[in-house]
C-alpha cells in the first residue's frame, strides 16, 4: 500500500494528507445539489449543527470521504483525526466570497498498544473506563475520534510511536515552526514529551535562530515550544524579545490562537504597563502644565 511521508519541513499552509485509500462515510445531513458549483455555491446550514462552519460544496464532499493512512498494517485501532473546515466561513468582507482553503479529516490505522506504551493519556483513554475504550460491537472497527488534533502533527507523532523513523527527515534550519509547535501541543496533551527528545534539541536550535526576525505569532509559538521542551535559555530569550521589542503592543491580546506558557501573557502586560507608566511619568516631569 503506497504511503506519503509526513514531513517536518516544508510549507505550513495547507496540510497534505498521506493517505493511500479513502473511506466513504454515511454522513448525509447536507446533500449537495446535483448541478451546484463545487466551491462557490453556498449551502444553508441549520443553526447549531456540527456542519454550520462548512459553507461550500467542496468541503461537504471532503466530509463524506475520509482518507486512510496505514501506520501499522496489523493495527487494531483507527484514529480519526481532525475535522473538515473551510476558511471561507471566516471571511469578513461583506458581499465577497472568502478563499476556499480546507482542512480535512484523516484516519490512521495504528497499534493501540504502541500508543498506550508511549502515552499515559492514551493508556487511560484506550484501556481505562472511558467510552473510547469500547467498540460498538465485535463486527465494527475500533475507532476513536480526535477532531481537535492537528492531522500532520499527529501523523508525525504516530510515526515516532511506531518507530517508523525513516518517515522523519533530517532536521535543518529550514524548520517549519508551525508544525513543530503543533507537535509540541500534542506531546503536552498526551503527556509524551520525552518521546521526541532525540529531535527536540534540533527543533529548539532552529527555533532560536528565528527569534530576531519573528513576528508576534511566531514568538508565541516559539515560547510554547521552549516551555514544552524545557529550554530555559530560549524561553528567556523569546520573552525578553517580546518585552523589549513589542512595547507598542501592550494592549494586544496575546496567545489568542496559540497555547500560553503559564503566566507569560500576564507577565508581559505587567512589564509593558510598568514601562508605559515610567515613560508617561518622565514626560509629565518635563511638562510644566501637567496636573500634579
Amino acid at each position: 500500500m503506497a504511503e506519503q511521508n509526513t514531513s517536518i519541513l516544508g510549507s505550513a499552509s495547507a496540510e497534505e494528507p498521506r493517505a493511500s485509500s479513502s473511506i466513504s462515510t454515511t454522513d448525509t445531513a447536507t446533500t449537495p445539489a446535483p448541478n451546484a458549483h463545487p466551491t462557490t455555491d453556498k449551502v444553508k446550514q441549520p443553526s447549531q449543527t456540527p456542519d454550520q462552519e462548512i459553507v461550500c460544496k467542496q468541503a461537504l464532499m471532503l466530509k463524506q470521504t475520509i482518507e486512510l493512512t496505514t501506520v501499522d498494517p496489523n493495527g487494531d485501532l483507527y484514529l480519526r483525526v481532525g475535522q473538515v473546515t473551510c476558511q471561507s466561513s471566516l471571511w469578513w468582507h461583506p458581499g465577497e466570497e472568502g478563499p476556499h482553503d480546507h482542512t480535512r479529516t484523516q484516519e490512521y490505522r495504528v497499534d493501540s498498544r504502541a500508543l498506550s506504551r508511549t502515552s499515559p493519556v492514551f493508556m487511560k483513554m484506550l484501556y481505562g473506563p472511558f467510552s473510547e475504550s469500547n467498540k460498538s460491537s465485535e463486527d465494527e472497527k475500533w475507532r476513536v475520534a480526535l477532531p481537535d488534533d492537528n492531522v500532520k502533527a499527529m501523523g508525525t507523532l504516530l510515526d515516532i510511536m511506531h518507530c517508523r523513523f525513516v518517515k522523519l527527515p533530517a532536521i535543518t534550519n529550514a524548520i517549519n515552526l508551525e508544525h513543530i509547535y503543533e507537535i509540541a501541543v500534542l506531546t503536552d496533551k498526551y503527556d509524551c514529551t520525552s518521546l521526541v527528545r532525540p529531535w527536540s534539541s534540533s527543533w529548539l536550535g532552529a527555533a532560536s535562530a528565528l527569534v530576531p526576525k519573528a513576528n508576534i505569532s511566531d514568538l508565541e509559538m516559539i515560547s510554547w515550544v521552549a516551555w514544552e521542551y524545557g529550554d530555559q535559555k530560549l524561553f528567556e530569550k523569546v520573552t525578553k524579545h517580546m518585552i523589549i521589542h513589542l512595547g507598542g503592543f501592550s494592549s494586544y491580546c496575546f496567545f489568542k490562537h496559540t497555547l500560553e506558557p503559564n503566566g507569560l501573557s500576564g507577565m508581559y502586560h505587567m512589564l509593558a504597563g510598568q514601562e508605559y507608566e515610567a515613560n508617561w511619568g518622565l514626560k509629565q516631569s518635563y511638562n510644566p502644565d501637567a496636573v500634579r
